[in-house]
């Protein structure tokens, strides 16, 4: 077989196609190029982004959790001066229960149950221990829309203890 070389012509050809897709060839490496750029770094801010997230969540936690404790803890101290007291008086209870009040508003919900004597019978009365508040209302009174804490507010003054 005869060894066909490409004429001078041919390859001038070949030359012209190549430079002719050149530019297209330029902007599709370019193209390419940017877009892996575009989703390294889009994926490097998503990565910060979560982090940032995971780190502002975690500190929000934890800041929840010590108020959580350091309520509980109150309550508990409310709890041990009933435990120590044969009677608590309603000024004892507000004067005790003061200062956690001062520091926690979340305890505004403490109630005093105060028993009223009345001619008919034992009518109680509940009594918000300090805040917006602090007023004084039979027991029977709807102390809002959830019936869980009028049923155990019922309960407790129809049991003498907290439920």
């Amino acid at each position: 077989m005869p060894d066909r070389r490409p004429s001078e012509r041919e390859l001038e050809r070949r030359r012209e196609r190549l430079l002719a897709l050149a530019p297209v060839l330029i902007a599709l490496v370019g193209s390419l190029g940017s877009l892996l750029l575009w989703r390294s770094l889009r994926r490097d801010e998503l990565q910060g982004a979560r982090a940032a997230f995971e780190l502002r969540a975690s500190q929000r936690a934890a800041r929840v959790q010590r108020e959580r404790t350091a309520a509980f803890e109150q309550l508990r101290s409310v709890a041990a001066l009933f435990d120590s007291s044969m009677t608590v008086e309603a000024e004892e209870f507000r004067t005790f229960t003061a200062n956690s009040l001062e520091r926690n508003e979340a305890l505004r919900a403490l109630l005093w149950i105060e028993r009223v004597v009345q001619t008919d019978g034992p009518a109680d009365r509940v009594v918000f221990a300090r805040g917006p508040e602090l007023s004084s209302f039979p027991a029977g009174t709807e102390l809002g829309r959830f019936s869980e804490v009028n049923e155990a507010l019922v309960r407790a003054t129809q049991s003498g203890e907290l439920s």
